[in-house]
């Protein structure tokens, strides 16, 4: 939307008319304003200061607002005090082209004014038609790069809405289409999209499959050919390309990629986990038999595996049969397709490839010390503090949940154990410590009890000794003899 606002005519008049006019009230148009969406269909606001600037009341009066377009609105004021004003306020709905608004102060002639002649105002505005969508086909790519006579291939096309997403944007979205590929001008195949496509918005669509046919081909992407769709432009809905179909198969070609680490417990590799190697192999051209592959671990062998058969065309997944057991440090994985260079292949430059990983050290998450204070009444609340740290050289890559309870030493007379309020998970860099502090209400509770704190890791780590302390104290009950705090 935007907002125009204007002075009323006759107001650079105004001061010199006043100054020589007859005392009397004196209606103006102060200002006038028209917010008016950008695009037809939608509301225009307008509204209007209507001013008394003479030194008399002036009794109510009609204000008339007239568009371009023969539209008239009539609205009566109240009187107005000499300096007052009031504001005039319309709306419709707006259709498009350049337009204009005049309003008039005192359209009947109802009040007897210093001055007649600086009753009206006049502004313009604009509003542009509804957009609509266009839809415009983009890049064109086939399953193959150099598909081969009697190959069973399809089209990804890119197809987009090339409406303004900025100007009126929910008019130009653009319903579910049919897309047509023509090989040589005949149509072979067609898809309907499934899905409206916004404004600014490019989606692929996928058509076919097909069966090529040996030689040189125009291919032709036709959207909307039905014009179901009432576009902003019908002239841009093809594209025509040029391939190629072989006759024969290319030379065989394997590609291997970057091998991944096969991670079970975590999404960092640590230290003592048994890890595998995978690797994602891109097979082109003729089909071939027997292909090895083999792997390494900063330049020790790990494992081996064969694919059997590569049929033409197919890429298979690779993954080692022995798992690997991560040391700590940075490594360097390799991978090699046919590393004895048996298969002739058009590039046999592509047949290795190499990533370096790091594997963390262990953690080792544990509980240092729990420990009670010593109330100032013995059967009120005990402060309980416990000090966890992590004295492993990695860091914990998940949190361990931490549960601090008292246990009576003797179950028989009171109830069952009591877990404290404490935070439940702790996640600590190496060497880093965490102090966790809470409170056991001890009223009511007579004899002797443990204080545990335990913490969960979920991951490997360096020992499991240190997962929990415990401590003892006693209490008493109110009245009773005098007690305290043992700790130990």
């Amino acid at each position: 939307m935007w907002a125009i606002a204007l002075i009323a005519i006759g107001l650079g008049m105004l001061v010199a008319a006043t100054a020589a006019a007859e005392d009397g009230p004196d209606l103006v148009v102060e200002d006038l304003s028209v917010d008016a969406d950008e695009v037809e269909g939608e509301t225009v606001d307008a509204d209007a200061w209507i001013a008394n600037v003479g030194d008399e009341t002036a009794n109510a009066s009609e204000v008339r607002l007239r568009g371009d377009d023969g539209r008239i609105f009539e609205e009566e004021i109240e009187e107005l005090g000499a300096g007052d004003g009031t504001i005039v306020f319309v709306e419709w709905i707006a259709e498009a082209g350049e337009h204009t608004l005049t309003v008039e102060a005192d359209a009947l002639d109802d009040v007897d004014e210093a001055n007649e002649a600086n009753n009206e105002a006049v502004t313009s505005y604009s509003v542009a038609a509804q957009p609509q969508p266009n839809l415009v086909p983009g890049e064109v790519s086939l399953t193959y790069e150099d598909p081969v006579d009697g190959e069973e291939i399809e089209a990804d096309v890119a197809v987009t809405n090339a409406a303004d997403p900025d100007v009126g944007a929910e008019y130009a979205v653009a319903g579910t289409f049919v897309v047509e590929v023509r090989r040589d001008g005949e149509v072979i195949e067609k898809a309907r999209t499934d899905q409206e496509l916004d404004p600014g918005q490019t989606e692929g669509v996928e058509v076919g499959p097909w069966t090529a046919r040996g030689g040189d081909h125009d291919l032709t992407i036709v959207v909307d050919e039905a014009t179901e769709i009432a576009e902003a432009d019908e002239t841009d809905n093809r594209k025509t390309t040029n391939y190629t179909v072989l006759a024969e198969p290319p030379a065989p070609n394997l590609v291997a990629h970057a091998p991944e680490l096969v991670l079970a417990e975590t999404e960092v590799p640590i230290e003592g986990q048994m890890l595998g190697l995978r690797s994602h192999l891109d097979h082109t051209g003729a089909g071939v038999e027997d292909v090895a592959a083999s792997f390494s671990v900063d330049g020790e062998p790990v494992a081996g595996t064969a694919v059997p058969e590569l049929p033409h065309r197919r890429g298979t997944l690779m993954q080692v049969t022995q798992a690997w057991e991560a040391h700590p440090g940075r490594h360097e994985l390799a991978v090699s397709i046919d590393p004895a260079d048996r298969i002739d292949e058009t590039d046999e430059a592509d047949n290795s490839a190499l990533r370096t990983v790091t594997v963390l050290e262990q953690a080792d998450p544990g509980v240092v010390e729990v420990a009670v204070s010593e109330p100032l009444v013995p059967w009120q609340g005990h402060d309980v503090r416990v000090d966890l740290a992590n004295v492993g050289e990695g860091p914990m890559v998940q949190a361990a949940d931490l549960v601090v309870e008292v246990c009576p030493s003797d179950p028989s007379p009171s109830p069952r154990c009591e877990v404290l309020e404490a935070p439940t998970a702790v996640q600590l860099p190496p060497g880093e410590t965490q102090r966790v502090q809470t409170s056991w209400d001890a009223q009511g509770s007579v004899g002797e009890f443990e204080v545990c704190a335990s913490l969960a890791y979920p991951v490997i780590q360096e020992a499991e000794v240190n997962d929990e302390t415990c401590t003892s104290t006693y209490a008493v009950a109110a009245g009773g003899p005098l007690g305290g705090v043992q700790t130990g």
